[in-house]
């Protein structure tokens, strides 16, 4: 056996198929905690490097607090950043700010579960 016949073919859904058993609902998919999530559409490239680019659709959990990537409340206007902890201190940071952390003002809003881009 080659290594092509070893990999799994990918599934396709098909519009005709039996829509109750295949079909694919993007909310159950994505969304965990119905009423913490929102979708937020990002307005500019400054987390291309984490793979998040302008237009792309955010899928943002408000009950979570920890995560890879965070919408903060940052002077008053919700922005994402990626997070790293250090010495057990919160840092924030994008491709084009260096690592800060969150004063007594700015929070964590939600956290980044999903991405959404149309090609």
């Amino acid at each position: 056996m080659d290594e092509l016949e070893s990999i799994p073919s990918p599934r396709f859904f098909s519009a005709t198929e039996d829509i109750e058993e295949n079909s694919l609902d993007l909310n159950r998919y994505l969304v965990t905690h119905k009423s913490a999530t929102f979708y937020l559409k990002m307005d500019s490239d400054n987390l291309v490097q984490e793979g998040i680019h302008k237009h792309d659709l955010l899928v943002v959990d408000r009950s979570l607090s920890t995560g890879k990537t965070a919408i903060a409340v940052v002077d008053g206007e919700l922005k994402a950043y990626k997070t790293s902890l250090k010495n057990k201190i919160l840092f924030l940071s994008n491709d084009y700010e260096q690592p800060f952390s969150l004063n007594q003002n700015d929070y964590i809003w939600g956290i980044v579960t999903a991405i959404i881009r149309k090609l």
